[in-house]
């Protein structure tokens, strides 16, 4: 990932230097395109996630993105499908 790019040629680098990575860690690897959008504005950023665990079945994660979620390890779970109340408290 590469972030802070303000000029074509800093794009164009971070696409070279991203598929040398990929190619060099990922023998086999089958590169089908890159992504390139646009820095999101400045704000919260959030954390979301699904997975299936194998006693409770499918469930949602929610929670604070970027650093907090490692430095505060303040998510929650909940089991699908949620209910109105159950969303809210997430948040």
């Amino acid at each position: 990932m590469q972030l802070q790019l303000t000029s074509l040629a800093q794009v164009s680098k971070a696409y070279g230097e991203i598929l040398t990575t990929v190619r060099a860690r990922v023998l086999a690897a089958v590169i089908e395109g890159v992504s390139v959008q646009p820095m999101a504005k400045t704000g919260i950023e959030e954390v979301a996630g699904l997975a299936h665990d194998r006693t409770f079945g499918p469930v949602v994660m929610f929670g604070l993105g970027g650093i907090f979620v490692e430095v505060l390890n303040d998510v929650a779970f909940r089991v699908v499908p949620l209910r109105p109340k159950d969303a809210r408290a997430m948040i």
